[in-house]
């Protein structure tokens, strides 16, 4: 419970779901219908990283972090991504991403937070989930900023979905 929550031994990999929002709607989903959080809540971030540290007895190895659409909420992302970094600097770093929220600004901070990415995307299925980003200009141009920042650090994956639809 949270107000006894014990210790764990060795955790290999904490996953952190952030949330279940997301900018899209794909129709195989089951997350499809949670509404999108107009805010995060970075307030938050002392309390839950309290709670981790004393529920963990040794560092994790990796730490996930989950939605929805993680980027959705790169106001809470940020903070709480650089504190658990600050205290567990050799921890690897994994979130899955759309690639649609992407910047300049958000690839550079991934890069340098040692971030590994997943990038998801349906391929010629991707009518399953709404417009793709590669077909605007700017969403392939960020895409395509991070592929190249994180590729030849082997930290970068193209992960396709598959579904009736593809």
């Amino acid at each position: 419970s949270a107000k006894s929550p014990g210790r764990k031994g060795l955790i290999k990999t904490l996953k952190i779901s952030l949330g279940l929002s997301c900018n899209y709607a794909c129709n195989y989903c089951s997350q499809r219908f949670v509404p999108h959080s107009e805010s995060t809540n970075p307030s938050d971030v002392d309390d839950f990283l309290q709670l981790v540290q004393g529920s963990l007895s040794e560092a994790p190895e990796r730490i996930e972090f989950w939605g929805g659409e993680p980027l959705v909420y790169i106001k809470t992302l940020r903070p709480l991504a650089e504190r658990l970094r600050a205290r567990y600097p050799d921890a690897e770093f994994l979130m899955i991403t759309n690639g649609a929220l992407l910047s300049l600004d958000i690839n550079e901070w991934l890069d340098r937070m040692g971030f590994a990415i997943g990038l998801s995307h349906d391929g010629p299925g991707y009518h399953a989930r709404g417009a793709d980003p590669l077909d605007d200009p700017h969403q392939r141009e960020m895409i395509m900023d991070l592929y190249a920042r994180l590729h030849p650090k082997g930290r970068i994956s193209i992960n396709a979905m598959i579904s009736k639809q593809n």
